[in-house]
């Protein structure tokens, strides 16, 4: 660039060197990117100057860096703050005093400077709306009609000229004035709108201005994308009260989009459509495309996720908290303190602190369909989520065309319509995919379409068709989670397996309430805040956390009984899937669907019995059972979910035709409990979900009852779920062990029936006096060959 923008000129002064696409798509986890932002956070410290500020290699003047100064202490201070650093800590003490009293005349500044406002407490109410208001006068008309911003405004007037950059940081500092309450002159967003319209380039995209470099660029279209998407909110969001409305600025919305999918890369700023040229700052262009992600929603560009993408790009270039840049323009960025390198690490470090944030809900984007009538609902639904619960979360688009595994980074799945929903076989065995897999499904109807509402019941039910929608009760655990909502006025549909909420529906147009902001409305907004509480369990996890084991390995094969009967008996079908994930090298439990009269035949030392309500044993179950028992094997019953009568009532009936026998509270020194003499895990001290701690006092024993039939095996009860901590979904108002000691016990009992005969399953219980147990004995001294003499021992001197 001839006239390089100032504060861009911060940032782009340098070129960092490609890296191979390979490597930049490799994966990344969360304890990389957190150790790259420990490391920055102390780098940027360390480049603090005597005063506690960032400024000192740019002098306050009339010159085009000049009238910046200030820019890089409020990019650095909110870059800080934003990683989670306190604004009482003392050393951002005299960065926060230079930011209240200094007038800085530069537009990215000032724009930075009201970033740093909005991540401040309400008393810094004043220096926001001061600035906010200089940034609405600093706006000018540009050459293509329409408002832009150029490099500065001082009480001589506006100088410099304008580019898509300058525009697009006073637009986000308008956003973030907007966002809290302070006034912008609506007039500003249709002159802004109207500008990136004209100036958007045919393929898409967007350049630096109209006279150098106009052709599409990445950082310049993520500008116009970022732009485009602000408007949509404060310009039009009024305008889609009827579901099925389209408008132009979507089109063009669309347009950029397409570009950035088709030209995305992560390790370069892409160009099209001209000379290429010009100064490129990596991190500048990934700061720009996450605004990008996070305003759209799009997880996806050019096949690649674009935050781990990104942030491998990052982690790869930061050792030991320094950037290690590779090719260079600027010969001074081997300087460890160069105003280029402290920005580009505020940028990086802004980059993994915004985008590793959790992502609360996923859009089910579904091609040709009317998925998007409310394009801001969830979005308006994460940012309150952010603000109530002080930790920032996010929404994604999950297209409908990508594997279910995917749509797991986070808890809950989003569609919304108004038209009957209409999809393929294959699409609806990705929805039961992802709900089995623990997932939960949020239907809202646009409009309270009754369409819409009697399509989805249809849906739901032919997907499972064991299940019905029924209303939400006023003690179900979901409308206690996190705000006490008693009766539900929003007529909530649910479809329970028995042991959780697998979908709810909501008839009512729930989405318009979230896409305008209507706070009056308490009811949508705090039951949405509990079903998030509800599906996460009250632990919110980071985007990256895998919900399942990275390597799917295979162990010596054993088999494992699934006792199939007229109830409930497979409410989580993957529990099993889950819990091979979790074993690993050490052992492959191949299941087999068996009944109980079935049971002795079947020719397994384990077998699992799930159920949720009420069943009644017939004769051929419990001579299954006693036949299978006595001769050698384990019956694991167990009250899946932890709130159903299922064990209550098998242990009635046990009792019932067992009249000799009685079911007592397990011993903690067995093999199941230890994991002497099985290789296993010892639970002598089990932990439990949050809900079952809160429900009353739990002491760390295992909860299991035992009953013993003959002199090898025994049946195991359990009123305490297991199968959803194999599952490994932390779902509220689960009554159970935490999905640690889940996995552990589970294992324990497939461990056992691997070790073979002659492996106790533990002593004989206090008032179970008939029962005996196996004891492994040890082996006679063969008595053929002569004993050897023993050595005498030499006394000490």
């Amino acid at each position: 660039m001839r006239q390089v923008s100032t504060f861009l000129t911060l940032v782009v002064l340098f070129g960092l060197a490609s890296f191979a696409n390979s490597a930049a798509a490799q994966t990344v986890t969360d304890a990389e990117i957190q150790q790259a932002i420990n490391a920055l956070t102390k780098r940027l410290y360390a480049a603090q100057n005597k005063d506690g500020l960032w400024n000192d290699a740019w002098a306050k003047d009339d010159s085009i860096h000049g009238v910046q100064w200030g820019g890089v202490t409020a990019l650095c201070t909110y870059a800080l703050l934003q990683s989670g650093e306190s604004f009482q800590n003392p050393k951002l003490k005299n960065s926060l005093k230079f930011l209240r009293s200094s007038d800085l005349p530069g537009t990215y500044a000032r724009a930075m400077r009201a970033h740093v406002w909005a991540a401040l407490p309400d008393t810094y109410s004043q220096y926001f709306a001061k600035d906010v208001r200089w940034l609405a006068d600093a706006k000018q008309e540009g050459p293509a009609g329409g408002y832009v911003f150029t490099y500065w405004q001082t009480k001589k007037g506006k100088g410099g000229s304008y580019s898509n950059s300058r525009t697009k940081f006073g637009l986000l500092g308008l956003w973030e004035g907007a966002k809290r309450g302070h006034t912008v002159p609506y007039g500003v967003w249709s002159g802004i709108e109207e500008h990136y319209t004209k100036t958007q380039n045919k393929d898409g995209g967007w350049g630096y201005n109209n006279k150098q470099w106009g052709h599409s660029r990445g950082s310049m279209t993520a500008a116009g994308l970022i732009a485009q998407h602000v408007i949509l909110d404060y310009h039009h969001r009024s305008e889609f009260r009827s579901p099925g409305k389209r408008i132009a600025i979507q089109n063009s919305i669309d347009k950029g989009l397409k570009w950035f999918d088709k030209n995305f890369v992560p390790d370069s700023v892409p160009e099209t459509g001209g000379k290429k040229g010009g100064y490129s700052n990596v991190f500048y262009y990934l700061y720009a495309m996450e605004r990008v992600g996070l305003a759209s929603g799009v997880k996806y560009f050019n096949g690649r996720p674009w935050f781990e993408s990104g942030a491998r790009v990052i982690v790869k270039q930061t050792n030991g908290g320094k950037l290690n840049p590779g090719r260079q323009i600027n010969s001074k960025f081997r300087n460890s303190n160069s105003v280029n390198e402290i920005i580009s690490m505020a940028f990086a470090l802004i980059f993994l602190s915004r985008g590793s944030s959790p992502v609360m809900v996923n859009k089910l984007e579904i091609p040709d369909y009317s998925w998007n009538n409310r394009p801001n609902d969830v979005d308006k639904l994460a940012k309150w989520m952010s603000e109530s619960m002080e930790t920032h979360v996010l929404w994604q688009r999950a297209p409908i065309s990508t594997s279910p595994d995917t749509w797991h980074d986070a808890p809950m799945l989003y569609l919304a319509g108004h038209k009957a929903l209409n999809i393929t076989d294959a699409q609806k065995q990705k929805i039961k995919k992802y709900i089995n897999g623990g997932g939960i499904l949020i239907t809202v109807a646009d409009g309270g379409s009754k369409e819409f509402s009697a399509s989805i019941r249809q849906t739901m039910e032919e997907i499972f068709p064991r299940y019905k929608y029924a209303p939400v009760k006023e003690d179900d655990p979901l409308m206690s989670a996190m705000h006490q909502l008693g009766s539900s006025r929003l007529k909530t549909e649910s479809l329970n397996n028995g042991v959780r909420h697998m979908a709810l529906h909501f008839p009512t147009d729930v989405s318009w309430t979230l896409h305008r902001e209507e706070f009056g409305n308490k009811d949508v907004w705090n039951t949405f805040a509990n079903v998030y509480y509800y599906a996460t369990g009250g632990w919110p996890r980071s985007r990256l956390q895998p919900l399942v084991f990275e390597k799917v390995t295979r162990g010596p094969d054993v088999q494992i009984a699934r006792i199939k009967h007229d109830g409930n008996w497979n409410p989580e079908p993957l529990a099993w899937r889950e819990q091979n994930r979790f074993l690993g090298t050490r052992a492959t439990a191949r299941t087999k669907d068996v009944t109980l009269a079935e049971l002795p035949t079947s020719g397994v030392r384990f077998a699992h019995m799930a159920g949720t309500g009420d069943i009644e044993l017939n004769d051929a179950d419990v001579a299954g059972i006693s036949a299978y028992v006595k001769e050698g094997g384990v019956l694991l019953i167990e009250n899946a979910g932890g709130v159903g009568t299922f064990t209550e009532t098998m242990t009635k009936s046990l009792e019932s035709h067992f009249t000799d026998k009685q079911v007592i509270p397990i011993e903690v020194d067995t093999p199941i409990i230890t994991g002497e003499g099985i290789k296993g895990y010892d639970i002598s001290r089990a932990t439990y979900r949050k809900f079952t701690i809160l429900r009353g006092a739990v002491s760390h024993r295992p909860r299991l009852m035992e009953l013993y039939l003959g002199e090898k095996g025994a049946i195991f009860i359990s009123s305490e779920d297991i199968t959803s901590g194999m599952l490994g979904r932390p779902a509220w108002g689960i009554n159970g062990y935490s999905v640690e000691t889940a996995r552990k016990l589970m294992a324990n009992f497939v461990f056992h029936a691997m070790a073979g005969e002659g492996i106790p399953i533990g002593k004989p219980g206090r008032g179970n006096k008939s029962a005996t147990r196996p004891v492994t004995k040890k082996p006679e001294p063969d008595r053929t060959e002569p004993k050897k003499p023993r050595k005498k021992k030499k006394k000490k001197k």
